[in-house]
Parts: C-alpha cells; structure tokens; sequence
C-alpha cells in the first residue's frame, strides 16, 4: 500500500510538473519586451487610455472625438482591466498582462474543473494546450478568451459545490457571473444553459432530488439572475442589429475537418498540425466510446459536456457567421464545441497509456504550433516598437491620422498605439464605430468615409478638407506606415500634394517604416 501511494505522488509530481513547464511553453513568447499585436489588441489598448482620461480627466482630451457608452456591454472586462493596467505600467506591458491571462486561464480552468471531478488530477489535462493560441486570440478576442477560462472555472466551481450552494457560495458566483457577463454574454449563456441542463438531468435520474427540485431550483438560479437580467437588456436593446451572413457549409466541414480554428498564423505551417489534433481527438472520442461499451458502462453525469458537444456542432451548421454586429460566429461555436469535447475526453477512464500516448501528440503539435507563432508574432511586436517611436513626437491633445501603406490584414489597428499611453487622439478607432465598446464617437465627429478611405484602402485617398469643415476636428498630424515612394497611384499622388503643401516632415522611424507629417 505504502509502495502504491508513494509512486502515486511521483506520478501526480510529473503530472504537476510537465503541466507548468507547459504554462511557461505558454508564457514564453512574452518574455521580450515590447508590444504584443493582435489585429484589435492595438485599439483595445488604445481605448482603455481613453477610459482613463474620461474618468480621471474629465474628458478634456477624449472628450474632444469620444464619448463613454453607459450602456453595461457584455465585453467590457478586458477594457477596464487594461485601464486600471495603464494606469500604473507602460502601456506594453498592460497589454502583454492581459494577453498572458487570455493565454494562461484557459488551461488553468481546464485544470480546476477536472481536480473537482477527479480529485487526484488526470493526464487528460494536456488535451486543452492547442486552445490557448487560436485565430480567435490572434483576432484579439481578449474578452472572448478570458470568458472561456472563466466558463471553465465557473464549471469547476459548480462540480465543486456539488449543486448545494450555501449563502456565501452563491453570493460569490453571482459575483463571478458578473464577471463572466462582462467578459463575454455567449459564455455566461453557455454556463446558464449547462445549469439549466444539469437540473433536469438530475430531475429525470433522481427521485430524491425531483422531491426538492423546486428548492435548488431558486438555489442554483438566484445567483444567476443578476446577470441574467443584465443579459436580457442587452438582447432586447441590441440583440437582433446588425446585418446577418452565413459560411457555406462546404468550408464549415473543412474547417472541422482542419480545426481551423488552430490555424492563426501561416496556413501551410500550421495546417499539418491541426489536421493531426483533429484526427487526434476524433480517435480519442472514438477510443473512449468504445471503450464505455465494451464496460457496458452506464450514462454517467459527465456525459453532459458530451451532449453539450453535440448540440453546438449542430448549431455550428446553423448559426450564421455574422449576427447582431456580433463576427465570426462559426469559429466561436467551434471553440465551443471542441472545448466541451475535450472536456468529455478528459473525464473518460481510459487507460493512462492513451492519455499519455495523445498528451505526446497534443505536446508536440503545440510546441510546433508555437515555434511559428513566437516567430510572427516577434516580428509584428518589432513593427509595433518601430511605430511606436514616432509617439514621442507627437504633442498631447492632438490628432493623428494613419495611413497604412502594407496590406498587411494584421497591421490594420497598429497606429491607434500612438495613442496608448500619451493622450493622442488617433483617427482611426473601429471601436467607436461598433454598438458594443466602451468608447464610441460623439456624433460628427467620425472620420470614416468623410476624410476617406484610409480605414480600408492600403492606397488611401484622402479629403481632410471635407472632414475638418462638417467635423469642426483640425487634423494636425499625418503618419504613412510602409510607404514606398515608388507608389504611382492616382490617390498616392494627391496624397503626396496635400503632404507638400500643407503638412512638413517631422520625424523618420528608424528602420524608414514610418514619417510623422506635422501640419505647418
């Protein structure tokens, strides 16, 4: 007895000890200092120094193009997260905090929710790592990525309670569902649908608990209620703008087929890995199928997530893409769907080998994964630091106009670093334009489609002119990122008159990528 239960404790070491070094496998590409792109990182960072002028300066700067939505949108968190960040850290490294808990709750909630089922920790737990680092994280979906380890944790916390929630648990996970509302509403309706299924799964199998139903009906449901109201007012006041499209189903198969939600970077890299974790799991929860039959084991609670896996697949081929000014539907429920089947997989008792067998394969697709990751994301952090040294240049108060010469659907919220830390007001702030942030424009004020194409043309055409008249805004400097003067173009040719005549050159990044124009 003595010998198994010592060699159970260095099993449960190696277990604890691989699971961190691969945290820190997580980690390490934030190690450098410096920023840290996504495609909307650049404009939530930027936003948040927004916030903190509106609240802490009155506005006086802010307050000139923006003003603050009071409306308690569901994706607020990683916003005044990185607010009360920016307050007291370099702007870079703000960010980079956020993005490490975007990165690091998803395995760490894995982990929390499976010690609650199996208090001894499972190998199961090396499935999740693949998840960290989607497409989803690299759109910038901070919010999106922390409510998925929230949901994990808000699982964990309801196995742990065992449905018998006391005064001080409930208080705390209302608290918590606040906090998962404000991430992100998609995940809250997930944890409140998976409540709602766990009751009556209990109701149907147990006749005990049928007896006292409607007593752990309110218990389980009052704490939720709060936020469910919350909820409730956002779907009637916004819930059905915006316009609606759909993916063909043909590409939905591929991108199962591919997990295409792994893939962020560089397709034909990453695409051979994808496809082997997607093989990978399908095996798994084939394995594990079999294997229940062949125990001729019985339904069992955690069966839950696989049903719950199910029901998103199929809502995967029905949801539109785009819905209620809300994007990239498919991959979201997809991230679901693989999330709660993996969840399945995890609490399977298969044997260990397997699990061993598959953390290998998830391990080695993970660090392959990560390899081209760091990679990229090294040199998009370079582009951010070398545009960012025009900051310094740039006076407080004033605005900015950025005009981006790459193509690079990466570099498209690049600029609006010039305004995270220095109160600058850059003209390009999609944020603003969309129901859902904390900062939108003051009416007038918004230059799209008035100064120009520059939001959406790498070979913008601009009428400042047009927009400083309507707007009453004085654009006082320009900035062109990745400009070639090789560029003929009819646009890139009035664009180099207007620079002439009124606006001087002030500063030249040092590797040439960018030159801040100052208006004369």
């Amino acid at each position: 007895m003595q010998i198994e239960q010592k060699s159970s404790r260095y099993t449960e070491l190696i277990r604890e000890s691989l699971f961190w070094l691969f945290v820190f496998a997580l980690i390490y590409p934030f190690l450098r200092s410096g920023f840290f792109p996504t495609v909307d990182g650049p404009a939530h960072l930027y936003n948040s120094n927004l916030i903190l002028d509106h609240f802490f300066s009155g506005g006086n700067i802010s307050g000139q193009l923006f003003e603050f939505n009071a409306e308690p949108e569901p994706n607020w968190l990683g916003h005044f997260l990185l607010a009360g960040l920016n307050s007291f850290l370099p702007s870079w490294l703000a960010e980079k905090t956020v993005v490490v808990l975007s990165v690091i709750l998803i395995p760490l909630g894995f982990r929390y929710l499976l010690k609650q089922h199996n208090k001894g920790g499972t190998w199961g737990v090396f499935l999740i790592f693949p998840l960290s680092y989607t497409i989803l994280f690299y759109l910038g979906f901070y919010n999106f990525c922390m409510s998925i380890g929230l949901l994990l944790f808000a699982l964990g916390l309801f196995e742990k309670q065992k449905g018998n929630f006391s005064a001080g648990f409930s208080i705390v996970l209302m608290l918590f569902m606040l906090l998962l509302y404000f991430a992100h509403l998609f995940s809250f309706l997930v944890f409140t649908g998976f409540v709602i299924a766990d009751f009556l799964l209990r109701v149907i199998q147990e006749k005990a608990f049928r007896e006292r139903s409607l007593r752990y009906l309110v218990k389980r449901f009052w704490p939720l209620l709060p936020a469910l109201l919350l909820s409730l007012n956002f779907i009637l006041k916004k819930g059905a703008a915006g316009e609606v499209a759909f993916v063909p189903a043909e590409t939905l198969w591929t991108w199962i087929k591919e997990s295409a939600v792994l893939v962020a970077m560089i397709y034909d890299y990453e695409f051979p890995y994808s496809v082997t974790l997607s093989v990978l799991w399908a095996l798994l929860i084939v394995v594990a199928v079999a294997y229940r039959f062949y125990r001729k084991e019985k339904p069992q609670r955690s069966d839950l997530s696989l049903l719950i896996a199910v029901l998103f697949t199929a809502l995967y081929f029905i949801a539109p893409d785009q819905m209620a000014s809300g994007g990239y539907i498919s991959l979201r429920i997809a991230m679901y769907f693989t999330l709660f089947a993996l969840i399945w997989i995890a609490l399977q008792k298969m044997h260990t080998g397997v699990f061993i067998f598959s953390m290998l394969i998830s391990g080695h697709c993970t660090v392959r994964l990560l390899e081209v990751h760091t990679t990229e994301s090294r040199k998009l952090g370079d582009d951010a630091d070398e545009l960012y040294t025009a900051a310094p240049f740039i006076k407080e108060g004033k605005t900015v106009l950025p005009l981006n010469y790459t193509g690079n659907w990466l570099h498209s919220n690049l600029a609006t670093y010039l305004g995270s830390e220095k109160k600058i007001l850059v003209l390009d702030n999609y944020e603003a334009s969309t129901p859902h942030f904390p900062m939108k424009w003051k009416n007038g004020k918004e230059p799209y489609g008035v100064a120009g194409d520059y939001a959406n043309s790498d070979r913008p055409c601009l009428t400042i002119d047009r927009y400083e008249e309507i707007s009453g805004v004085h654009v006082d400097y320009i900035t062109r990122w990745y400009w070639n003067e090789i560029l003929n173009d009819s646009c890139t040719k009035a664009t180099d008159s207007l620079l002439a005549s009124q606006f001087e050159k002030v500063f030249t990044s040092p590797q040439g990528k960018l030159i801040l124009y100052k208006r004369k």
